[in-house]
């Protein structure tokens, strides 16, 4: 895949935003964003005239996923960028991406009120133009931003049901676990625990360790916050030992500094 990239960049530009845009699921699925954004940030350097508005449009759509947690304002860019080129191709399916997309980007830059209007556009979009992966990632991306712990849990539970009818235990356990998170920064203690549970329980059926570390975080803050501290305790060294034993690196060291910073909220719990 690498030398068939290098290659279409020197030689059919198209090819090249064909292959940065199909391939971009991929790298984010196996932890390789920054090779993504790199690939995508590469193709969509070279002449706009090179290849069509759509192939480009889909370009900056996987660019500004890939950017989301290096750079928002740039993903920001992408992804209102892909949303106009859309546009002016009448592309309902299209816009219904992009601007999920930006409702994605949105909710990573802790803006949870634009980010849930986008998504509602991003459904309603989806829902006109027939795209059922629009449709579910808009539901799940509302879910997370919904206002109410009521609302959340509704959007969520069309969207798992989706996850589960298609297989995909993969985003059905994210998803799972970022609600749980949603909860808690709600102040909801009793709905995140079980919702924890869930995520652990999907994670560790699709067996990434990488999906059961985010299951594992969110799981230990929400037994943190409900006061039950030894499940607590278990679930953070579990997400330290995934994070050391499977070589995270600097761009998800998050799992580092939270399991870290949840054993120190025990240690105080019990005054050490």
């Amino acid at each position: 895949m690498r030398a068939a990239f290098a290659w279409a960049l020197e030689h059919a530009a198209e090819l090249a935003l064909r292959i940065a845009s199909a391939s971009a699921m991929y790298w984010h699925a196996t932890r390789l964003k920054s090779e993504a954004a790199q690939w995508l940030a590469s193709a969509l350097a070279l002449p706009e005239e090179a290849a069509p508005v759509s192939v480009r449009a889909a370009a900056l759509q996987h660019y500004a996923i890939n950017l989301e947690t290096s750079s928002i304002e740039q993903a920001e860019r992408a992804a209102r960028e892909s949303l106009e080129l859309r546009r002016s191709l009448n592309d309902l399916s299209g816009c219904a991406r992009s601007t999920w997309v930006l409702a994605h980007v949105l909710t990573n830059a802790y803006r949870p009120r634009d980010a849930y209007l986008h998504a509602g556009e991003a459904l309603r979009l989806a829902d006109a133009a027939g795209d059922r992966q629009a449709r579910v990632w808009a539901l799940a991306t509302m879910a997370l931003t919904a206002p109410t712990v009521r609302e959340a849990l509704r959007l969520g539970a069309q969207a798992a049901d989706a996850y589960r009818t298609a297989g995909n235990l993969r985003e059905l356990a994210g998803l799972q676990s970022s609600l749980a998170y949603t909860a808690l920064i709600q102040g909801d203690h009793a709905a995140a625990e079980p919702l924890s549970r869930e995520a652990l329980d999907t994670a560790r059926a699709y067996g990434d360790p990488f999906v059961l570390a985010l299951a594992e975080g969110n799981a230990g803050l929400a037994a943190l916050f409900s006061g039950a501290t030894g499940a607590a305790q278990r679930a953070f060294v579990n997400e330290l030992r995934l994070g050391i034993d499977y070589g995270f690196d600097s761009e998800y060291a998050g799992f580092l500094h939270e399991a870290i910073k949840g054993l120190a909220a025990i240690a105080a719990a019990y005054d050490d």
